[in-house]
């Protein structure tokens, strides 16, 4: 690998460069993702004040559309945004403004960080490695569909691709072939969950408003998506 400041030689390279992956389009394993396999967020980074409990955990239902809003106090500041699947999010900011501005409370000055949701993640077709290279986390699109919580599957995804390339650098060269391994313990380990948690998905965010009302009403039924966005129990 080759960088403005220096030369890098490696046996083998992990991509752990997220959903916009560099790694991903110079290998070849992915040019670009395709409209239908990923949604949109903006976030905007907030001092903490006295008007927001730092103890408390805020998710918005209703707010906008195949999506939620989050409001997550930390030491000093607050990461405030909304996510969504609908691709056309981008021409609805107004909506981001309106929600942080309610929420906190209007703010003189923030700016917004859009990203992309990856959603594609459970589906087992996704080129995720070729000769001495794997792909791991959001560079494959490794995100709970139903959460688009990432960092679970970020960890578990590279412990799979370490335990694959120590194990296949004792039988030879890092070719497709001995890499595969990673890719069926993706399917075993992963996807499996995944692919629940995406049909899950398309029932939560397709009918909020009754979700809403069951979240208010039960609390077991809340307690369970919290332990499940907290990747504590399996979505089955």
């Amino acid at each position: 690998m080759v960088t403005t400041k220096e030369k890098y030689l490696a046996k083998a390279l992990v991509g752990g460069d997220g959903v916009y992956s560099s790694v991903a389009r110079l290998v070849n394993l992915r040019k670009t993702w395709k409209p239908n396999e990923v949604g949109m967020a903006a976030e905007a980074i907030l001092p903490l004040t006295k008007d927001i409990d730092e103890d408390v955990l805020q998710i918005h239902l209703g707010v906008i559309p195949f999506g939620y809003g989050w409001v997550f106090p930390r030491k000093k500041t607050v990461s405030a945004g909304l996510g969504t699947t609908n691709p056309r999010f981008f021409s609805q900011m107004k909506r981001f403004f309106d929600f942080v501005k309610e929420i906190y409370g209007r703010p003189t000055n923030f700016k917004p960080y859009p990203h992309l949701i990856q959603l594609s993640g459970c589906s087992s077709r996704l080129n995720i490695f070729t000769d001495r290279v794997i792909l791991v986390g959001d560079a494959v699109g490794f995100v709970d569909p139903l959460t688009w919580e990432g960092i679970y599957y970020a960890i578990v995804s590279g412990e799979l691709a370490a335990y694959t390339i120590s194990e296949a650098i004792q039988e030879g060269p890092l070719n497709e072939r001995l890499l595969r391994k990673y890719l069926e313990m993706c399917r075993n380990m992963i996807w499996r969950k995944m692919r629940i948690a995406f049909h899950l998905s398309r029932a939560f965010y397709a009918n909020l408003n009754l979700i809403e009302r069951l979240l208010l009403a039960n609390k077991t039924i809340s307690g369970c998506l919290l332990k499940m966005a907290l990747t504590r129990i399996s979505n089955k």
